[in-house]
């Protein structure tokens, strides 16, 4: 275990979070769950923010010392659904669930027998939640023998700093859910103004996106530069724009930089 302080780990974990965009979160967590691995001497953990959908992409994170320990998540799926019974263990009233060696070896649990086999040598549940409810759980492993220095005071630090993990990922997943929805909906607003644009008009804003010039843009559709900013002015007033400096980012925006051959 790490002569580092938990207060020193615990402010250092709550600096990083706090100061990370939230598109970055898992990039960040990634770094603060290295802390607490190299922190408590684990060799992996893996966290389990909604413990009724088992080892999913995108439904856990998991992070281990080892690229050779990194969790591969189809291997611990059953054809036969018996990898669920482990969702038990991740629901247990308790606050903490350790098993030695012994047990694994000998376990008819699926997962738990499928983490011997590679290698696992202890394993550790900590049930966590949320706002007064049960929400998923995280798990601790070590691949070596001995026995692991892990107390009641261990499992308790562990669950502080993994339950203000799930805090800092609901909110990023709420903010990035937000974003797109708010996308979604520019980009329908965006269509019906598109529609309000003539076929010409569309291959001028094109053009324009593309970083030609009214004059670069009239020699290529054959017509004069005062014409093409007359066509700038329309389109503007077409779409909703405040000035015709915003014809270049709503053309970007909408994927008319990109040249297409005629």
């Amino acid at each position: 275990m790490s002569s580092d302080s938990f207060e020193s780990l615990l402010l250092s974990q709550i600096d990083n979070l706090h100061k990370s965009p939230v598109s970055a979160f898992v990039r960040t967590w990634e770094h603060c769950a290295k802390g607490v691995l190299e922190h408590f001497s684990i060799d992996r953990l893996t966290l389990f923010p909604n413990s009724m959908i088992l080892l999913q992409d995108n439904k856990t994170l998991s992070l281990s010392r080892n690229s050779e320990q990194k969790l591969v998540k189809h291997q611990y799926l059953s054809p036969d659904g018996s990898h669920e019974r482990y969702l038990s263990l991740l629901r247990a009233n308790v606050l903490y669930r350790t098993i030695d060696e012994r047990t694994l070896r000998h376990s008819d649990n699926f997962v738990l027998r499928k983490l011997y086999l590679h290698g696992g040598r202890w394993h550790a549940i900590i049930p966590l939640g949320l706002f007064g409810n049960h929400w998923g759980a995280i798990s601790l492993t070590t691949f070596h023998r001995g026995r692991c220095n892990f107390t009641h005071s261990t499992a308790l630090k562990i669950k502080a700093i993994a339950e203000m993990w799930l805090c800092y990922w609901q909110h990023a997943d709420m903010r990035i859910g937000l974003q797109r929805n708010e996308q979604d909906v520019q980009q329908q607003i965006d269509i019906k103004r598109l529609e309000k644009l003539t076929i010409k008009q569309t291959k001028i804003l094109s053009l324009l996106a593309q970083g030609l010039s009214a004059k670069e843009c009239g020699e290529r559709l054959f017509l004069s530069p005062r014409t093409i900013e007359s066509h700038k002015y329309r389109m503007q007033i077409s779409l909703g724009l405040e000035s015709r400096k915003d014809l270049i980012p709503f053309a970007l925006r909408n994927g008319l930089g990109v040249p297409v051959e005629s």
